[in-house]
């Protein structure tokens, strides 16, 4: 298969080839740090998220309960005592708009009340993308629009879990302590972005239980390092990175910078090399698949779609799409199943690729995920990249028995949003 295009992919695979042998930049006085914000009253405010999914509401008395989200990604435990009668409690996802926010961040309701007891809030980040547990904190946003961060956090990173306690509901979510900003980018031949290392609280205990999240440059930072193609220039805790004039094989390239603390932790950003469009191919191939006039935005019914005309050999070959229900946010992601995330390719010889496969007769949906790194608005980009361990391989000419076998998909897309 002859594409437009080489390029390279898989986040793990580059984290990993950072972590064993990159080349490193190391010329300083370039670019020219940015100063921080100084992050008065006004600058900290954020605006209340937008709710995405359907809520979660159960009936919890006084021998307690629990009650969670529907990936498992929250559970919140609710020990006897806590209420002295029979209450409605509800749990409802929402937009993230913590400055750092890892994930969907949850309402949880009834808001503003005082409990007897304190309650648990957990978050799970097995199977996640682009989360380190042990770089988590978990934070409420207060009246005045302002995120929170707790102080007093339970972190279990063999579970991959975080936990803290409370008695109140609010808005909560998890969120990165420190990051390299952006973590996902996208950047044109030859162009260049700025990457910053921002820590987001004080790496210490303070005397009060909160701290807002506000933020600053990271201390105590070194070992900027590329693995891949383009040039990496440092310059304490932000470094410009330049992709090459022509597509790598290698692609995302990964930046990675070391930032010590209470324990020194590596910040990883992947970085894609290209234009608008969409790219993939099918298990592992050297040469990928390039769509280079999508359409993307909101389809009907709360549905979202990323579609476009695959070319091979410079000629449109079929079509491909990507749906996903509702959550039009940043930083947000899903499994694949045919209620609300849908993958197909179809090429002009009606073979097609799709997010179920078959073992005797049973229909499996495929492991992996779709990420929305970012969900702009219209005439604006949404950008993310997407995983199928075992998409199906279907021939519908073959009436009796059009299932063929499982591949696996991998891709990113960096498209206008056009509705």
């Amino acid at each position: 298969m002859k594409t437009i295009n080489q390029i390279g992919i898989i986040a793990i695979a580059i984290f990993m080839f950072v972590l064993i042998g990159c080349k490193k930049e190391t010329v300083m006085n370039d670019p020219i740090p940015t100063p921080d914000p100084q992050n008065t009253t006004e600058e900290l405010i954020c605006k209340v998220g937008d709710p995405i999914g359907t809520v979660v509401t159960k009936t919890i008395g006084t021998t307690g309960g629990t009650l969670q989200s529907e990936d498992g990604f929250i559970k919140v435990m609710i020990p006897a005592g806590t209420v002295s009668s029979d209450r409605s409690f509800t749990l409802q996802s929402i937009e993230n708009t913590v400055p750092s926010g890892a994930g969907t961040a949850f309402r949880l309701t009834p808001h503003g009340e005082q409990f007897a007891k304190p309650v648990k809030i957990q978050f799970n980040y097995a199977g996640k993308k682009h989360i380190q547990a042990d770089n988590m904190g978990i934070a409420f946003q207060d009246a005045k629009g302002i995120w929170q961060s707790v102080n007093k956090v339970e972190r279990d990173t063999i579970a991959k879990t975080i936990t803290i306690e409370t008695t109140h509901f609010s808005d909560w979510s998890a969120f990165e302590l420190l990051s390299i900003e952006p973590k996902l980018a996208h950047v044109n031949l030859g162009g260049s972005i700025t990457l910053k290392a921002v820590e987001w609280t004080e790496d210490q205990l303070l005397p009060s239980p909160y701290q807002p999240i506000a933020y600053k440059s990271a201390k105590n930072v070194s070992n900027w390092a590329l693995g891949g193609a383009g040039v990496l220039k440092p310059n304490g805790s932000q470094a410009t990175y330049t992709a090459p004039n022509k597509i790598p094989k290698g692609n995302p390239v990964a930046v990675s910078v070391e930032v010590a603390g209470k324990a020194k932790k590596l910040l990883v950003s992947n970085i894609y090399i290209g234009g608008e469009g969409i790219y993939f191919r099918i298990n592992n191939a050297e040469e990928w698949t390039y769509a280079p006039v999508p359409i993307a935005g909101l389809a009907a019914a709360d549905w979202s779609i990323v579609s476009g005309p695959p070319f091979i050999n410079n000629k449109a070959d079929g079509s491909f799409s990507i749906r996903h229900l509702g959550g039009r946010f940043n930083d947000i992601q899903y499994s694949w199943n045919p209620n609300n995330c849908q993958f197909q390719y179809t090429m002009l010889n009606a073979q097609n690729y799709t997010q179920h496969y078959m073992i005797g007769k049973s229909v499996y949906f495929s492991p992996g995920y779709l990420y929305i790194s970012k969900y702009g608005k219209v005439g604006d980009f949404i950008s993310g990249e997407f995983l199928l361990e075992k998409a199906g391989h279907w021939d519908p000419s073959n009436i009796i028995n059009p299932y063929l076998r499982t591949v696996t998909i991998e891709g990113f897309f960096h498209v206008k949003r056009t509705q």
